[in-house]
């Protein structure tokens, strides 16, 4: 299996950015799909394929490098532009960010995607109430409302 020698040594390190090495590890099996069966050579990620971009991609949005979460949200869209994950997650990335005009895009192209997505109306109603489109806002929850989004997390303020 191939590792960087950069992601080698901060899973090496003992301490990286005030986390320990155990918990790096933990994120880095997690992130690309290493389990005790890889030690076997049971298990091949494969490191150009577009899950496994997004993975890391979310590994690095877990450790709040948003930077680094884009470009590999980035190259799995173009690897997949057909996957709406890909899509809300850079968006989210964008909107937590203070791009929430490029989240609405890409929230917009998840929900193109995946129209029975509550959770894409939920983000993309967040990003336009962050654009000042309190309107277009207050219609994606209604529509995230209507897909059961309550159903799912009822402590959602826009479900009481």
């Amino acid at each position: 299996m191939y590792i960087s020698p950069s992601l080698r040594e901060l899973m090496r390190g003992d301490e990286v950015a005030g986390i320990n090495s155990s918990i790096w590890r933990g994120l880095f099996a997690h992130a690309f799909g290493i389990l005790v069966n890889d030690i076997r050579g049971q298990v091949r990620p494969n490191p150009d394929s577009p899950e496994f971009i997004f993975e890391r991609g979310l590994m690095f949005d877990i450790l709040h490098f948003a930077d680094l979460a884009l470009i590999d949200y980035a190259a799995a869209i173009e690897k997949n532009p057909s996957s709406s994950k890909y899509y809300n997650n850079r968006g989210m990335i964008y909107l937590m960010t203070g791009y929430p005009r490029l989240a609405v895009l890409d929230l917009t192209r998840a929900i193109e995607l995946s129209p029975e997505r509550p959770e894409l109306f939920l983000n993309r109603g967040k990003a336009r109430e962050n654009c000042g489109d309190d309107a277009g806002a207050r219609e994606d929850y209604r529509k995230a409302v209507e897909l059961g989004i309550c159903d799912r997390y009822p402590s959602l303020k826009i479900c009481k």
